[in-house]
């Protein structure tokens, strides 16, 4: 079904209307004022966010958001200071982000509207956005919008920590190690930002070397607790300050980047010669600025510490699986072993007269591929890293162990015939999983293999 704005006029009939009553009402407004109340409920959800690690509403995020670049592209220049007109004004940007992110889930497949023929329709979500869902929670990202129970959350917390290098901050500690520290929340910022490929796009900044340091000494100059307008000859003389390190980044560069883009959400928000700023919202971002340099110095050829940090926590997810076979009865080898191929888990029941030979894999569903038309491609397809690849690697190693259990009777520590013993082959993934068999490899996650296999 093609929902293109030729194909279907209403729903982008509806989202002009919708709009051209907005920016009717935003036009009306008192800047200074409808900007400070904009900032100020985002400065509220990063509050909540730092303080309890779950952002309470990730919707009315997104739709500040939208707002805030709508009011660059459109700067009001009203005397209306009313707080209702204000809190109409967020209402109606809340239903136009809705409105844009509905769009972008038809066209995207990842939601169908289906018409029935008496007339009635209704609107279906793609069956494999169960596994997202998942995945989000497990960096506090409720997908409803709402605080969820924080049961269903952080679920590999434990394994973060483990990973994570603790960084006192200090006048020699390099800013960078700090930030590095902080890796599973530049990784929950990513996901949280790019829920949609629209609002992705929005917070893709592209930092200069000496913006870093800029920000984070504004952050510094701040007090806790206040939101700021500061006139931006004072930001100009504070960046004046790093010109030995601009490398030809310019102010007014630094000012299209952060603050009065009308594409990218502003970290800063202009009015008139001042901006609005305060120290949580400038945390807050640097912690994602940080994310996107690497990203980029990644690109480039350089280091990716978060990467690095990934591929660690990956070596403990595999300790976290033979623990658990260990709880269920299971021994076997401490670490990955390789025979001819490499085998990450390997566990074997006397009482069961069981082997089980598990391919664990610590990786997160790449948020560019949540749609219908990526999906299936990049997570199950896609050579190299796909799920089907990763199976039928699987099924390499696992049919020459079949063919060659005398191999594996030292490591598998026993002295009876391997030949009476069933095999059973799981690749174990961090997440539910988009497909659970590929010909006879079970594909669980962690939960599920302990609910159907160990147990």
């Amino acid at each position: 079904m093609d929902f293109s704005a030729q194909a279907s006029p209403q729903l982008y009939s509806e989202l002009k209307v919708e709009e051209t009553r907005l920016l009717a009402l935003i036009d009306a407004c008192n800047h200074e004022s409808l900007a400070l109340y904009a900032y100020n409920i985002r400065r509220g959800l990063i509050e909540t966010a730092l303080k309890k690690g779950v952002m309470p509403s990730i919707p009315l995020w997104h739709a500040i958001g939208d707002l805030l670049i709508l009011m660059n592209l459109h700067p009001p220049c009203g005397s209306d200071k009313s707080q209702s007109n204000f809190k109409s004004v967020v209402a109606m940007s809340y239903n136009r982000t809705k409105h844009l992110n509905f769009i972008e889930d038809v066209e995207s497949g990842r939601h169908k509207v289906v018409h029935y023929p008496n007339g009635t329709m209704s609107v279906v979500m793609m069956k494999y956005l169960e596994p997202v869902h998942d995945m989000l929670k497990v960096y506090g990202l409720a997908s409803s919008g709402d605080l969820v129970g924080e049961s269903n959350l952080f679920k590999f917390q434990d394994i973060d920590e483990l990973v994570i290098k603790e960084v006192e901050l200090g006048p020699v500690v390099d800013m960078a190690d700090f930030f590095d520290s902080l890796w599973p929340y530049i990784v929950t910022l990513r996901y949280a930002f790019s829920l949609y490929h629209r609002t992705s796009l929005q917070y893709r900044y592209m930092p200069a070397r000496v913006d870093m340091p800029v920000i984070m000494g504004l952050l510094y100059s701040l007090k806790l607790g206040k939101t700021f307008l500061i006139p931006k000859q004072n930001v100009a003389r504070h960046f004046a300050k790093y010109d030995a390190f601009t490398q030809g980044r310019t102010f007014d560069q630094f000012l299209e980047e952060y603050v009065m883009n009308d594409h990218k959400v502003p970290i800063m928000v202009s009015v008139g010669d001042k901006v609005i700023s305060d120290k949580l919202t400038l945390l807050y971002f640097v912690i994602h600025l940080h994310g996107q340099y690497i990203v980029a110095n990644r690109r480039n050829g350089g280091n990716d510490s978060i990467s690095e940090m990934k591929k660690e926590a990956a070596n403990v997810f595999e300790n976290k699986v033979r623990s658990e076979l260990r709880k269920y009865g299971y021994t076997g080898p401490d670490s990955a072993v390789k025979v001819k191929y490499d085998y990450d888990v390997l566990g074997i029941s006397e009482e069961k007269k069981r082997i089980l030979v598990v391919d664990a894999k610590f990786r997160d569903i790449s948020p560019s591929s949540i749609s219908a038309s990526t999906l299936i491609q990049q997570e199950l397809l896609e050579l190299g890293q796909g799920i089907q690849y990763e199976a039928d690697r699987h099924i390499t190693r696992v049919d020459y162990l079949r063919k060659n259990l005398g191999l594996f009777k030292q490591c598998l520590k026993t002295t009876g015939d391997l030949s009476t013993y069933e095999v059973r082959a799981y690749l174990v993934t961090k997440h539910t999983p988009l497909v659970s068999q590929y010909k006879d490899i079970g594909i669980l996650s962690l939960t599920e293999l302990v609910d159907r296999e160990l147990r």
